[in-house]
């Protein structure tokens, strides 16, 4: 299930730096790929060595490069599970609800960090909670998981970095009060901890005084965290979609709010039975405030980064909460599964819509990438005799044919364009992004020039025929 919701999709702007990165046939390429890179993808060091590797194995297609994610989610469940299983829980509804999230399903089909940081966050959170609560475990699997879940989590972006120093505090803390510290066997592994957070922090250090990090043309606002728990929840597959939502913001979910309001029902139900589990069942006592102390801390720190930092901070950047959010809902289904004939019911439903929110959103056009693979294929067809395009989007991955005589014309002025030859086809893509001061859209209307044709995130104009 989680292998069908990676897609052969056209990568989308972000996904495309990833791939040229990535695609250094050396080491030394590869690392000068990484010191020109001015963007947050100078800021994910170990994802990016993952994915330079990995595309030397399975990098031929979109759908392979991205299929590394799957092991992220299986390693990501595996922890959650592991950890319910020694706190005495069923894990079957943990794997039901990770293998129906339509957030973790998007995640998946992308060749970015996000799903790297589930794992790390999880394998973190895990390590975390077994020193807290389960003391008879061998405590190198507690160190096993609090490593292993640094160097996935802060290791793949410096936004997620901060969740492994709260773990690191929260720990030594801990172990701090025990007076554990004298144990030999509990140095070496505190030592080793230090010395990985210490070299994720320097080199996050050096980006920075080089001037490499996130963009700036999005802001973090009351808009864009609603939005952080509108995806969380899984509600992204039953409303119009990331594009439609970009250009014309909420009003674009009156037509779907009956589908929303029908898996808000859904999830609310699953929230309130597995909360109930979570926060009153005994799984995190007695210790609930130290045990989710770091989660909350995060989404703090982030909410303040982002109003403060002037970055966007949206759902993907709380992926330290995701893991609770699973447990919560999948110990719900283990609680109305062990409940009446209705009770049991209603555990086969919520999976069964969820699952159809996922299919819908890897499949419905309205859930699609920027098409920035047909976008270039569509410029190679119109312009096989050398005439002008005019391209406002991102530089592309994929190839332009040669004949193709193109001019960048992302946020260009009025004065630029007048110096420009008269083009036979308009490439735009998000205006937000490629013609914030709208010199291009006003151009387009005064020459009257029209849509010929659309693919997800662009629109192709060309001068209107007079019959």
């Amino acid at each position: 299930m989680a292998t069908l919701s990676v897609s052969n999709q056209s990568y989308w702007i972000d996904e495309m730096t990833c791939k040229r990165i990535a695609s250094g046939e050396s080491w030394t390429e590869f690392s000068k790929n990484m010191g020109s890179e001015q963007g947050s993808d100078a800021q994910m060091p170990v994802f990016q060595v993952i994915m330079f590797g990995w595309d030397k194995v399975c990098g031929e297609t979109e759908r392979g490069f991205r299929l590394l994610n799957v092991i992220f989610w299986l390693i990501g469940v595996a922890a959650i599970s592991y950890f319910l299983k020694l706190r005495g829980k069923p894990t079957w509804g943990v794997i039901m609800a990770a293998g129906t999230s339509s957030f973790l399903w998007y995640y998946m089909d992308e060749a970015r960090p996000y799903a790297l940081q589930f794992a790390g966050a999880s394998c973190l959170l895990v390590g975390y909670w077994i020193i807290i609560f389960e003391q008879k475990v061998p405590r190198f699997c507690s160190w096993g998981f609090l490593l292993l879940g640094t160097l996935m989590c802060a290791g793949s972006s410096l936004l997620a970095a901060p969740f492994a120093g709260l773990i690191f505090l929260c720990v030594t803390y801990d172990q701090w009060k025990k007076r554990v510290w004298y144990q030999r066997s509990e140095m070496v592994w505190f030592m080793g901890w230090c010395l990985l957070l210490a070299s994720l922090t320097l080199y996050y250090v050096w980006t920075l005084f080089e001037g490499k990090g996130a963009s700036s043309v999005n802001k973090t606002s009351a808009l864009t965290l609603g939005f952080s728990v509108f995806e969380q929840l899984g509600f992204m597959p039953y409303g119009p979609g990331r594009q439609a939502l970009r250009s014309e913001g909420v009003s674009s979910l009156a037509p779907w709010v009956f589908a929303l309001a029908g898996w808000a029902v859904a999830m609310g139900a699953a929230l309130l039975v597995g909360g109930d589990r979570v926060f009153r069942g005994g799984l995190f006592k007695p210790a609930i405030v130290r045990a989710l102390l770091p989660v909350v801390a995060m989404v703090v720190i982030l909410v303040v980064a982002g109003y403060f930092g002037g970055f966007r901070v949206i759902g993907r950047h709380f992926m330290p909460v995701y893991p609770i959010l699973l447990i919560i809902t999948g110990l719900a289904y283990v609680k109305l599964w062990s409940g009446n004939i209705l009770q049991r019911g209603i555990t086969f439903i919520i999976p069964m819509i969820a699952l159809i929110g996922c299919l819908t959103q890897r499949y419905a056009e309205r859930h699609h990438k920027d098409d920035y693979r047909g976008a270039v294929g569509h410029v190679n067809f119109v312009s096989k005799d050398g005439s002008p395009v005019w391209w406002a989007a991102a530089k592309p991955s994929y190839a332009f044919e040669d004949s193709v005589e193109l001019h960048d014309t992302r946020n260009i002025n009025n004065e630029s364009l007048h110096k420009l030859p008269i083009p036979t086809v308009i490439v735009l893509s998000k205006t937000d992004l490629y013609d914030a001061r709208g010199a291009l859209r006003k151009w387009i209307v005064e020459h009257d020039y029209q849509i010929t044709k659309e693919l997800p995130a662009f629109k192709f104009y060309q001068r209107r025929v007079v019959e």
